[in-house]
């Protein structure tokens, strides 16, 4: 009886060791991820607003122009492929080489280890792999953007994309393909969001927008957009979007008014 008691106690106080080991490790990895989540997040404001820098100083500088802003047939789109070096990742690995081997007309440069060795297996054709540390500095992702943006001014790829997962929270990381080079933000964003349909002003650019994304409707102007819709979501500013506010009355459709202002400060729907 006292072997049995004194085995018993010895289990107890197994259990409360591997409790205290785990309840440590699981402080670790809260940090870990506290730690990715404010990196996620801290750069994501300084890329969009230099990505609207971008945008609105190509649309007003007129015919100025760069290597890096100059659009060509596409041919070979290069695309940049990040994912984690391991697994035990739930979805996200298996969503990003998903979504990557849905890709048409694209090589790839990689980071991180699981996606160049999905793309080996599947036959798919890797430019190069550059291998970083968990904490990713500048210096460490700068060649492989010095090799796609030398890859892209020498012709070798006609686009410079990025596949990532959008974080979202610590359960939701949605995977996106978007566009660096050459900027253009209507078939970067179209891509991005996989949108169904889009709408063009110019009549000259239309055949260009129309063979970047196919499958795509591609509208010619922002009326036509609300025969595709349930329901509307029109920011106003002055004038500016009246016709599109008429346009969904006169067709009965649900409209939801907001300035420009508005929209920004409420973030991505």
């Amino acid at each position: 009886m006292p072997k049995g008691l004194r085995e018993i106690r010895n289990r107890i106080k197994s259990v409360k060791s591997t409790g205290q080991i785990t309840r440590a490790m699981q402080l670790v990895a809260s940090s870990k991820m506290k730690r990715a989540q404010d990196s996620a997040r801290a750069g994501r404001a300084y890329a969009e607003l230099l990505g609207e820098i971008l945008d609105t100083a190509q649309a007003k500088v007129g015919d100025f122009s760069h290597p890096l802003l100059t659009k060509r047939d596409v041919k070979v789109r290069g695309i940049l492929l990040v994912t984690p070096d391991k697994g035990m990742a739930g979805a996200l690995n298996g969503n990003l080489i998903r979504l990557a081997a849905e890709q048409k007309d694209a090589v790839f440069v990689c980071i991180g280890r699981k996606g160049a060795q999905a793309l080996a297996r599947s036959g798919r054709k890797v430019l190069a792999d550059f291998p970083v540390t968990d904490r990713a500095t500048f210096n460490e992702v700068r060649p492989a953007a010095e090799y796609l943006i030398k890859a892209f001014t020498e012709g070798t790829v006609d686009t410079v994309e990025v596949l990532f997962a959008h974080f979202k929270n610590t359960m939701v990381q949605t995977p996106r393909v978007q566009q660096l080079l050459p900027a253009d933000s209507l078939v970067a964003q179209a891509r991005e969001f996989r949108v169904g349909v889009v709408a063009v002003a110019d009549p000259s650019k239309i055949a260009a927008v129309r063979e970047a994304l196919p499958g795509v409707v591609v509208e010619t102007n922002m009326d036509a957009l609300v025969d595709h819709a349930d329901v509307v979501v029109n920011a106003v500013v002055g004038f500016a979007g009246l016709d599109v506010t008429l346009a969904t009355l006169a067709r009965g459709k649900r409209l939801a008014l907001a300035n420009k202002e508005s929209l920004i400060a409420a973030g991505p729907v």
